[in-house]
């Protein structure tokens, strides 16, 4: 009988599973707390003249929340859930990848199924398509972040 030294893979995708979950409702707590957040610098801003009063509530608040919202609980959780969902196709690929190429090369023993190369090739790409959705989902971080408001304002005229 085989025993585990160590986290199995299981585990490892139940915690990602739990850490997705988390960021997740940290986001809609946190989106929730701005929205109220908004509408009070709203009324703040006007009562002291600090705003301009070309610009009505609605546009404020949303201008507000979308600039102040917290992104990156999101792009947390959409990574942590992409990285759950996308693993076992991903690894259904290679596989099937590597049996290709099994096949290709006349069923050399080097390609064998359940081998070395065959186990360093799958583990290697599973780390390679972690990291390849992880940079994704960064540069989808950077390239969706919010202008500065005075910006935003120029544009609705």
């Amino acid at each position: 009988m085989q025993s585990f030294s160590g986290i199995s893979f299981l585990w490892a995708t139940f915690l990602l599973a739990i850490l997705g979950t988390i960021y997740a409702f940290a986001y809609f707590l946190l989106t929730h707390k701005v929205s109220k957040d908004a509408e009070s610098d709203y009324l703040y801003k006007t009562k002291n003249g600090m705003i301009d009063k070309s610009i009505n509530k609605e546009d404020y608040i949303n201008l507000f929340i979308q600039q102040h919202k917290p992104r990156k609980f999101l792009y947390i959780a959409i990574g942590s859930f992409s990285i759950l969902i996308l693993t076992w196709p991903i690894m259904a690929i290679i596989s099937y990848s590597l049996e290709c190429l099994y096949q290709f090369t006349g069923r050399n023993r080097v390609f064998e199924p359940g081998f070395l190369v065959w186990q360093f090739c799958i583990f290697f790409g599973i780390i390679l398509s972690w990291a390849s959705l992880a940079y994704l989902i960064v540069t989808l971080y950077y390239k969706r972040a919010p202008n500065s408001l005075v910006f935003k304002k120029s544009e609705k005229k």
